[in-house]
């Protein structure tokens, strides 16, 4: 497998349904649990009908970790457990450095419930070595606490850390009230992020991300609040163009002029111009010198049809994609159209944009093109629950020889994932588990460790809670294990807060 490509995204993956976990799978994950913490006179091995984080006793002195006596084989309090990061009273005399945990040897508990799986990173975190390392895991843990939903648990997590990983959190729970719309949410967590460049990015990301939506006043309400004027420029240079593309070209002009940085403000007439006279016409030529922001009369064409399509109007939609010249940009164009219309609900107007993208895509002859098509019309399907499209488009691109995963491009919470994670997460999403396990190992036979959240979580996500026992008790390090069993955590917790169908 080819090194993993993980970066920022500003785009949540849409998946998740009604927890329904499956009896195997879950016998499978309660089988050989054991204590992560010895102390003098208990046994290692606790009941797997406890709670989590007990430890069973053949005799329990007080102030080892229970209060006070208990009888042999009696539980402790469920929250007397070391590697917490506050322990009450009752575990003062916890040895400061625990053993590291095996594959089966992790904290009891109900492996239905999200928050087991996060103390069970928890409770390994400690075995990480290095500060900076056991901090990005309980910064990733926070991360995926606001990408699943939970923000309040986001912000516990963020109040372990110092900045910068503290604003970090923060900005993907800013992310996750963008993608509702929800811009008071977005003023108040603006005001919990003390980093001023984490703060103005997280503000652009989550303007982009409204912007994209065609929530144009939402996305200049948040523009404002962004101190950078280079990013806020950025921020305004999007809205114009969105709000040229719709012909409204006295609202592009007032937003232009709110743009403070010289150089993109100077560049404004002519990109505003080159939007009116493709709008007008049939054909456009782009010129020889572009400057990086001037978009290309592709990227117009695409940009309109999709502005076609967020207001209604199908058949001028589908007509500015099929001025494309190019049958990749075609098929992109198509995309945009079709993704548009299930934002708005219409299932007809969808189908037929995906119908018309799988056509230009068969007629491309290049093949890095038409692997790019086809990926673009599977990931598509794959937000909309059309799973079977979206494994006969994905099935078309791996038909093409030596294209592989490079095609693939898969937002999954504040991240996105290109060519093989990507093509594992879709993989994951179809139910080919096995399939992609494997070719998600290294070389050396493990896994990346972001690999292993991604996993950890589609799984979950997916409620495929029988090939997730299997896989994570085979991982033997533990980063491997404390990856997964966040991503584990997130996927239950999205699950349960954002039910849809499913596989």
């Amino acid at each position: 497998m080819k090194t993993t490509t993980w970066a920022v995204a500003a785009v949540l993956l849409a998946t998740g349904s009604v927890y329904s976990a499956d009896k195997t799978g879950l016998d499978q994950l309660k089988a050989g649990v054991s204590c992560p913490i010895v102390q003098p006179g208990t046994s290692n091995v606790c009941p797997v009908d406890k709670k989590a984080g007990c430890c069973c006793a053949a005799s329990q002195a007080a102030g080892d970790c229970c209060a006070t006596s208990k009888p042999a084989g009696e539980c402790c309090k469920s929250n007397c457990k070391c590697g917490a990061v506050s322990k009450p009273a009752c575990c003062g005399s916890c040895p400061t450095t625990q053993p590291t945990t095996g594959a089966a040897a992790l904290p009891a508990g109900d492996p239905s419930v999200p928050e087991s799986w996060f103390l069970r990173a928890e409770a390994e975190i400690d075995a990480l070595a290095g500060v900076e390392a056991r901090d990005e895991v309980r910064k990733l843990m926070g991360i995926a606490r606001a990408d699943a939903g939970d923000y309040q648990g986001a912000a516990t997590e963020a109040g372990k850390l110092k900045d910068p990983m503290r604003s970090e959190i923060f900005s993907s729970i800013m992310l996750g009230h963008a993608r509702a719309g929800d811009v008071s949410a977005i003023k108040a967590v603006a005001g919990q992020i003390s980093e001023p460049g984490i703060r103005d990015s997280g503000l652009w990301r989550a303007a982009s991300v409204l912007c994209n939506k065609a929530r144009l006043a939402e996305s200049e309400e948040v523009a404002t609040l962004i101190a950078d004027p280079r990013l806020q420029s950025r921020v305004y240079v999007l809205i114009a163009k969105k709000y040229a593309l719709a012909e409204n070209e006295a609202k592009a002009k007032a937003i232009t002029e709110q743009i403070s940085e010289k150089r993109l403000k100077d560049y404004m007439p002519e990109a505003m111009a080159k939007i009116k006279t493709v709008i007008a016409n049939d054909s456009a030529n782009d010129g020889a010198k572009e400057q990086p922001e001037t978009d290309s009369v592709q990227e117009i064409l695409t940009g309109l049809a999709a502005a076609f399509a967020h207001r209604g109007n199908l058949e001028e939609a589908l007509r500015s994609a099929a001025r494309q010249k190019a049958f990749v940009q075609q098929a992109l164009a198509y995309v945009a159209v079709a993704e548009a219309q299930a934002d708005r609900g219409e299932k007809e107007g969808m189908d037929k944009a995906f119908s018309m993208a799988e056509q230009s895509a068969g007629k491309e002859s290049d093949s890095l093109a038409k692997g790019i098509a086809y990926a673009a019309v599977a990931m598509a399907k794959l937000k909309t629950n059309d799973l079977s499209g979206a494994r006969k488009s994905m099935q078309e691109v791996l038909a093409i020889p030596g294209a592989g995963g490079d095609p693939f491009r898969l937002e999954v919470g504040s991240f996105s994932a290109s060519g093989n994670p990507a093509l594992l997460g879709l993989r994951l999403r179809l139910g080919d588990v096995q399939e992609a396990l494997a070719a998600a190992k290294t070389p050396e036979g493990n896994y990346e460790e972001m690999d292993c959240y991604l996993i950890g979580m589609l799984l979950a996500k997916e409620g495929r809670m029988e090939p997730l026992g299997q896989w994570i008790s085979a991982l033997t390090s533990a980063p491997q294990r404390v990856y997964a069993n966040i991503g584990v955590g997130a996927g239950l917790l999205a699950r349960k807060q954002s039910p849809s169908k499913g596989p």
